[in-house]
């Protein structure tokens, strides 16, 4: 077992993973699952016996380190903003040159790949960093990790799994992030069904609208 709780020492041996390159696996906030983290996009697609060069998402400690990339306005800044970090859906953005190196495993002919859902137990790992690279926790196709015993069991024991059951709900349904698309006049549209539309994939435009109400509540 490579399961380790978040207190000193798991975060201790967390940072000794990452400074040799390799990846290791994170709670977030129910209802989503165990996602990898890691410093380096490579090491996630070693993980997943992927191609190394395949495009990464990226996730962003804080909205300020993606903002002066996005190719959105300042509405859909906003919008961005809360999608990511309060309503924790990944998303596909529009991205405006120059781009740091950092971002470009994550962008795709102008658009970038973004996630912000973070745990506030992670904070002794994301105190020294700007963002991390991320992917589902589990081999391209298999279901998602609910658990730190189910995200251990993905990967054969070979990463090192924080423990953050006890942070999250622990009897109720997990899956992967919804992924939406914003385009640069802020409109919206579902790249991929996951557990926040779960039972609306039939109707996909009422779940935006009623998406988009409850955005321009919370701005």
């Amino acid at each position: 077992m490579t399961v380790v709780a978040m207190d000193a020492a798991g975060f201790a041996a967390a940072e000794a993973r990452l400074a040799l390159g390799a990846p290791i696996v994170i709670p977030t906030p129910s209802p989503l699952a165990y996602v990898l983290f890691a410093d380096e996009a490579t090491g996630i697609n070693v993980a997943k016996g992927r191609d190394r060069d395949q495009p990464v998402g990226v996730t962003p400690v804080a909205f300020e380190v993606i903002r002066p990339y996005l190719g959105v306005d300042q509405d859909g800044e906003r919008l961005v903003e809360w999608l990511m970090f309060d309503a924790h859906f990944s998303l596909l953005i529009p991205v405006r040159p120059p781009t740091p190196e950092w971002l470009a495993p994550a962008i795709v002919k102008g658009v970038a790949a973004l996630a912000g859902a973070w745990l506030p137990q992670l904070e002794p790992l994301l105190r020294n960093r700007k963002f991390a690279y991320s992917s589902s926790a589990n081999a391209t196709g298999a279901p998602p990790a609910a658990d730190a015993a189910s995200a251990d069991r993905a990967f054969g024991g070979d990463l090192l799994v924080l423990d953050g059951d006890a942070c999250r709900a622990g009897d109720g349904r997990h899956g992967s992030t919804t992924t939406l698309a914003v385009s640069a006049e802020g409109a919206l549209s579902v790249y991929r069904h996951g557990i926040q539309d779960a039972g609306a994939e039939d109707d996909e435009e009422r779940f935006l609208r009623t998406l988009g109400a409850c955005a321009q509540v919370a701005r």
